[in-house]
Parts: structure tokens; sequence; C-alpha cells
């Protein structure tokens, strides 16, 4: 029996409200409710008017604006002439106003924001009947093998309305305000429009329910289980303010059209130019912190480096935290263009050393900072954590051989696996267009599978039925992204080869992601002969790619360790450091 590969499974200025007058105010109903959006993009939220009283001159209502945090505004209505009704705060600078006798009943929201305005148009609402059951917080885990906890809290808000936000505390975030919660007889859907995200259930009663998972075209399934809110603590490693040393917001727009960054900057407070250092984080759209599985590396390592005397820069992905753009749709050439900003930013700053700045990359920042360094001379040092140093495609097959192996997988099923994966990335190889890629991978398996011996062919049809579609569509959308053809389709090695800075290369020796035993011979190989001194190799035992101290280096293991980074990996790049970028010993603060 063969399968086919399945591939369809975040105006006018503001008026004043006119004085009372002996106009005759049109009286609303008993309750006034009207809820829509306001704003546009990532910018846009979910706001409710609500009003309980008669709406005679000098009565109130509320309306809700759910950003971060909730905001609730007070109303004061006003009597106007044409039969409008109007609500306003008393600055002016919100109001509603509507027909009590419009069909369809609309009213018209206007906000002043800074210098701009802003209005939207809000249409009568009645809270849903029959909703009780998805009161309450629902937990569930997106991803293979390292899964990221993720929450949705529901309550009844003003008028009785469906309200509920999202939590991600593994990605440091919490209270994201939904913009809809939708219920159908036992499903439910819910959205946060300004995250291009939603996610709904299948129709299935009791305390658990299948979902899928949607944000920005990638599918992923999810269960939700009825639980406790999941919540974020802070790892034993993170520094506490007040920090010895000055922390500077910045933002700055990447040499990439379009784009705009955001980051901070920790400063040592002693006086001189400090050598600097940009982080640049791993694979997708990581925060400043690149907070992954409740932990925040990034501030662990920039808080380390900055008390012995050294500036850190580092800066949310594209599509993270306070910066723009979408990290999917870009490629290693614009991320390198993002650094390169960094570094353009780093050199106007007084306190830096603009002769003694560096690159530090974990996982794919190990791909994008040898780029960098390759076309700025500038560069005085690189320093590669878990960073891959073979092609990316040879990457992906390893990665996936070595997390198989982990998860316990016999042999037979791996070996079949990796014929697999060989079928569909032969249809990579060729860089298909984007109309014709689920229809040659589904060709290419179903003709590989009539080639197997028949043990083989159980396995594979194993393999291939224990997918769903949603996962299927997740992959095809994946395969078509700018990110991922790039990762995919580059090659590190020549790069490496032609750095003439020190470089720093730190493994762990249970690394999953970046397997040491491909990546460290690539590396050695890259600097072998006259430049073979500037390689400083270094392979930590019991260390994971998230360079936590670990037992099996699975992805399921990152957010049970207590410990951020290694003591290992610290000293390592303090050793290294201290001779390629010293700082005078007063410099160092704790």
């Amino acid at each position: 029996m063969t399968r086919t590969f399945r591939g369809s499974a975040l105006l006018a200025p503001v008026l004043p409200a006119l004085v009372p007058s002996a106009l005759e105010p049109q009286v609303p109903p008993a309750a006034i409710c009207y809820e829509g959006e306001i704003g546009a993009g990532p910018r846009l939220r979910r706001v409710i008017f609500a009003a309980d009283r008669s709406g005679s001159p000098g009565s109130a209502g509320t309306l809700h604006f759910y950003g971060r945090p909730t905001q609730p505004i007070p109303l004061s209505f006003a009597a106007t002439p044409s039969r409008v009704l109007r609500a306003a705060s008393p600055d002016g600078a919100v109001r509603v106003e509507w027909k009590p006798d419009s069909t369809p009943n609309e009213a018209r929201l206007v906000m002043l924001r800074g210098r701009d305005t802003v209005s939207a148009l809000l249409r009568e609402a009645d809270a849903p009947a029959g909703m009780d059951w998805v009161f309450g917080d629902w937990t569930g885990l997106v991803g293979n093998g390292f899964a990221t906890r993720l929450g949705v809290h529901v309550e009844a808000g003003p008028c009785g309305l469906l309200v509920g936000a999202l939590d991600s505390p593994d990605q440091g975030q919490s209270g994201l305000p939904l913009t809809a919660v939708r219920i159908s007889a036992d499903s439910v859907r819910f959205e946060a429009q300004y995250l291009d995200l939603s996610i709904a259930t299948a129709r299935r009663p009791g305390e658990q329910r299948e979902a899928v998972l949607v944000q920005r075209g990638a599918t992923s399934p999810i269960v939700l289980r009825r639980g406790t809110r999941v919540t974020e603590a802070r790892r034993s490693q993170e520094p506490v303010r007040p920090f010895p040393y000055e922390e500077r917001e910045v933002r700055y727009s990447s040499r990439a059209s379009g784009i705009r960054l955001a980051g901070t900057l920790t400063l040592p407070r002693t006086p001189g130019k400090h050598p600097a250092i940009l982080l640049i984080s791993g694979s997708g759209a990581q925060d400043r912190d690149e907070t992954v599985a409740g932990h925040r590396p990034f501030l662990v390592l920039a808080d380390h480096l900055t008390r012995r005397g050294y500036a850190v820069l580092r800066v949310d992905d594209r599509g993270a935290g306070q910066s723009t753009g979408d990290v999917l749709a870009a490629g290693l050439e614009d991320l390198a263009a993002d650094v390169q900003a960094g570094l353009d930013y780093l050199r106007t700053v007084p306190e830096v050393d603009s002769g003694r700045i560096g690159l530090m990359g974990h996982s794919e920042g190990g791909f994008v900072a040898p780029l960098v360094a390759a076309t700025d001379p500038r560069i005085a040092f690189v320093g590669l954590l878990a960073g891959p140093a073979a092609p990316g495609r040879g990457l992906l097959v390893a990665q996936r051989a070595a997390l198989g192996r982990a998860s316990g997988e016999d042999e037979a099923r791996r070996r079949v696996d990796s014929l697999l994966i060989e079928n569909i990335f032969a249809v990579l190889d060729t860089r298909p267009a984007a109309e014709s890629l689920e229809a040659r991978v589904s060709s290419a398996i179903t003709a590989w599978q009539s080639t197997l011996p028949p043990a083989d062919r159980t396995i594979a049809e194993s393999l291939l039925s224990g997918r769903t579609p949603a996962q299927d569509s997740a992959s095809l959308a994946l395969w078509q992204t700018r990110w991922f053809k790039s990762i995919y389709h580059h090659d590190p090695r020549p790069l490496l080869e032609g750095l003439r800075v020190p470089v720093l290369a730190v493994y762990g020796e249970l690394d999953l992601q970046v397997p040491p035993a491909q990546s460290a011979p690539e590396l050695e190989r890259a600097f072998a002969g006259p430049r073979s001194g500037l390689l400083t190799l270094v392979r930590l035992p019991g260390v994971n790619h998230m360079l936590q101290p670990a037992r099996t280096g699975r992805m399921e293991e990152y957010a049970t360790i207590e410990q951020t980074l290694a003591p290992e990996v610290l000293a390592a790049l303090d050793q290294w450091l201290a001779r390629v970028a010293p700082v005078p010993a007063p410099s160092r603060a704790h």
C-alpha cells in the first residue's frame, strides 16, 4: 500500500463631546454592547464598548481596549442632534457614537494616539449561549521533539462576551490578548490576528480537545487540556536588577529595506572604550534574550560578559519582540544585513572600541557570523556556539539521524527514515516551483516505496501513516520559505576557509541539533595549515545544543534543566576572550 504526501493538512481630528443642551437625548437600551477591532497588522487590537445605564447625559460607559495591559477607558454620554448617541472620554481622545435605530446597529469608534487618529467600525454584540464549557485555562505543547508550552485563558468579559489571552512562557510571552473567541456547538476558535495566529479545536467532548494551530500559514497539531494557567519561572542563572552596568534600549534600521530592529545594549560603567560583542541567535524568530524552553541564554550571556568589561548588543530577530519583518521571508543574506546594521550602530557608540568588535553566533547564528565576517574586514573575532560548519542539507540529515538515535528508534526504522528523507531532499535539490512541490514529493515517495522489500515497505508505511495532514501541510509550507531554502542550500565551508581572524568554536558532545562529530572535523579542515592557530575548538562532554549541562541531549530535556549555560561554556569564553580581546582587570564589575 502506498501513500501520497498529504498537503492540505502574532481621519479627521477627534472632536470634543458636545455640551449638554436642550436637545432631547436618545435613550439607548438598558444594556449597550459593541465590539470590533482597531488598528492594523501588529497593532490590531480588540475593543469592547459597554454601558449598563440609560445613556442620558452624564451617565457612564466603558471602552475596554485589549492591549498589553488591558485598558478600561471611562466614557460619558452627551446629547447630540440627529438621533446620534455619543460617549467620550474626559480628555476627548476617545469617542464612540451611533444611532440606536440603525439596522444593522453599528457604532463608530475614534481614538487619538499621539499625533495619529485611528477609527474603527463596531457592531452590536450579544454574549453567546452555552459557553460555560470553554471557560478557564487550556494548555498544550506545540512542536516536535522540543515542545513549547502554550496556554489559553478564557473568561467572561464585558457584556458577558468571551475574552481571553495566550501565554507562551517558554518564549517569554504571557497575557497576549486574543482578538476573538468564537464558539460553535462544542468547538472553539481562538484568534490573535496581530500575531496571524489561530487555534481551532475539533468537535471532541471531555477535558481535552484536539486542535490545530495556524500561524503565518504554517500549521501544527496541538492537544489542549484543561488545567492550571502556564506560568513563567525565573531560572537560577538569570540576573536580577539592579545591574552594575548600563542598559540601553536601541532601535535602528537594517541594511535591508523596510526592516526596523530593536535590542538592548549593555555597557560597563567603567571609563574608556570597551571591546564589544554582537550576539546572533539561532533559527526562528528569537527575541533578544533568545528565549527557549523557559531559558534566556542571551540575557545570561550578556550579563556575564558585560560584568567582565565587554559591551554586548543583543537584538530581537525579524518578527520577534519589537523588531519588524518576517524571519521566514528572510534568507541568510538578509539576516546578515541585519547583523551588519548592528555593527554600524555599535561603531557610533562612544564607549565602544570600534577596532575590537566581534560576533558571537549560536546555532544558525554560526551560519550568519562567518557570512558577515567574510565581507567586513573590521570584524576582530568570531565566536561560534554550537555553530554548524557543514552544508545545510547534510546538517538536516545528520540532525534527524541523531534525534532518532537519541529517541530510541531501532536501526531498521532509522535506516528507512533516512532513505525517505533522501528521496524528499532529492526533490528539494532541484529547487522545484512552489506549485509543483507537493505533487513531486508525493510522486517521489510513491516511486521509492514501490522499490522497497516488504519489510522496509511496512516500516515506510508506518512512518508515513504516523503523520497528520497538519504536519504534512506545515512541512510543505516551511520548505517553500525563503528562510528554509537559504539554510538548505548554504555551504559555510568556503566562508570559514577565508576567515583571517581568531575563531572560537564551542560544541557540546550531547548536541543532537548540530552534531559535533559532523561540524568539528569540517572546522579543522577549514583551518588546516598556516591558519590553524586562528581556531580554538572546544568540545565539552555532558553539554547539549543549548549549552546546558545535560544527560541525554534530547530537546524535550531543555525545559527540565535548571541551568541556562554550563559553567564550562562560560569558562571557555572567558579564557578565549582574555587572549583575543583582553579587558583590564579594573573594568570588571561583579
